[in-house]
């Protein structure tokens, strides 16, 4: 099924000389990206080395009773020549047959070192990442969010630290096992009590989060502490849930790769989305 989600882009290159349609070069880079190929020549190693069986379901060329995989060459002309939003829309149909359903969506955005763009305007990059399924979405109408809010919110930041100055016993703790060398024991208070008058949209509940790390070799402890808010009201998350979210927003950061590689598009996870980009 997946070479079939490229059947509707439009082939870039010229008809002369096409020995393999586009929508089988691209599902072969596809099926490559999640198998740890990230470059053209890898991703022509990969195809080479499948069978016949696994050629066919791919759909690749027939040549004297075999079937044929591109080369290194035809991989990379598809790829540079194809829009990568084209290939993020593609996918995405895929993922909705095949892919795990989302709860929750980290969001987080870079600005690039010295990248302009047509109007001498510092770029931007605006990545939204699935915690459970790790696709990277270029926009999502739905589900909830989890927002730190650091110092670049003071207003924000103030008014829900002010909230949680004498927060008394905690709503709920975790403690994960010392399996790296240390013993992490996480705290959380969930409040609805500043919901009105934050001046943030669509909050249903804000939070403060502790993290205590003892290292088991030196005993040394460190404490921090995260203050945030979410669109999920406690009826739709408990205090459980929201600490589960705020840990899966990490995900995020394995999007976030050198804009210098040839490649066109890289897959988060196991293959089941685009990065995309936003100014």
């Amino acid at each position: 099924s997946l070479p079939l989600c490229f059947s509707d882009i439009e082939d870039p290159r010229r008809p002369q000389g096409r020995r393999h349609r586009l929508q089988v070069v691209l599902g072969i880079a596809a099926g490559a990206t999640p198998c740890g190929m990230s470059g053209y020549k890898s991703m022509a190693d990969w195809a080479g080395g499948l069978g016949q069986q696994a050629r066919e379901r791919f759909d690749c060329r027939r040549e004297n009773k075999h079937y044929v995989v591109p080369s290194e060459f035809v991989i990379r002309d598809c790829l540079v020549r194809v829009e990568p939003g084209t290939l993020g829309r593609a996918l995405n149909l895929w993922n909705q047959a095949w892919g795990m359903q989302d709860s929750a969506l980290a969001i987080d955005g870079k600005t690039m070192k010295n990248a302009l763009d047509e109007t001498i305007c510092q770029t931007h990059i605006l990545s939204v990442v699935g915690h459970e399924s790790k696709t990277c979405y270029a926009q999502k109408k739905w589900a909830s969010y989890p927002f730190t809010v650091k110092g670049n919110q003071p207003t924000l930041e103030h008014d829900i630290a002010v909230q949680f100055e004498n927060c008394g016993t905690s709503d709920y703790v975790e403690v994960t096992p010392a399996d790296h060398g240390r013993i992490d024991t996480r705290r959380i208070w969930c409040s609805t009590a500043v919901n009105t008058y934050l001046d943030f949209p669509h909050v249903g509940q804000a939070f403060r989060i502790e993290r205590e790390c003892i290292n088991k070799k030196t005993g040394k402890c460190s404490l921090e502490v995260a203050l945030g808010i979410t669109s999920r009201t406690q009826q739709e998350a408990s205090s459980q849930r929201v600490l589960e979210v705020n840990r899966g927003h990490w995900s995020i950061e394995s999007v976030y790769y050198c804009r210098s590689r040839p490649l066109v598009f890289s897959f988060v996870g196991r293959c089941q989305g685009l990065c995309g980009s936003a100014k």
